[in-house]
C-alpha cells in the first residue's frame, strides 16, 4: 500500500476550506493508474482529477436521496468527523503531556555545573 497525501490549497472548492491534509492510501497500481489519467485527461494535477471525482461522486450520492435526506446525513457525519477530531486532539495533547512529565527528566543549569566540576 502506499500512501499519497494532498494539501487543501492543492483542491478547488469545499474541499479547499480548510488548510488540511487528505491522506489516501491505495495499491501502487492504482495510484499509478490515477497519476496516468491526470496526464491524459489533462489534469494540473492529479489533486485536481481527486477533486472532480468527488464532486461528481457527491452530485451522484444527491440524485439517490432526497435533499433533506442528504443533508440529514451530512449533518450526522459532520458531528461525528467533529468528535473524532476532538478525540484525536485531546489523545495528543494527553500523549505530550506523558512525556513532558514522566519522561524527560529535568535538570537545573546549576547541577550541570556541580558535574562539571566534580569531575
Amino acid at each position: 500500500m502506499m500512501t499519497e497525501v494532498f494539501s487543501s490549497n492543492t483542491l478547488v472548492g469545499k474541499m479547499a476550506k480548510d488548510d488540511k491534509l487528505l491522506t489516501l492510501k491505495v495499491d501502487l497500481e492504482t495510484l499509478a493508474e490515477f497519476q496516468a489519467a491526470a496526464k491524459i485527461l489533462g489534469a494540473r494535477s492529479y489533486a485536481t482529477l481527486l477533486n472532480q471525482h468527488v464532486v461528481q461522486d457527491i452530485r451522484q450520492a444527491k440524485e439517490l436521496v432526497s435533499k433533506e435526506e442528504f443533508e440529514r446525513i451530512k449533518g450526522e457525519k459532520k458531528v461525528q468527523i467533529q468528535k473524532r477530531s476532538e478525540q484525536k486532539s485531546m489523545e495528543r495533547k494527553k500523549s505530550v503531556e506523558k512525556l513532558t512529565n514522566d519522561n524527560i527528566p529535568t535538570v537545573t543549569l546549576d547541577e550541570v555545573k556541580k558535574k562539571k566540576t566534580k569531575k
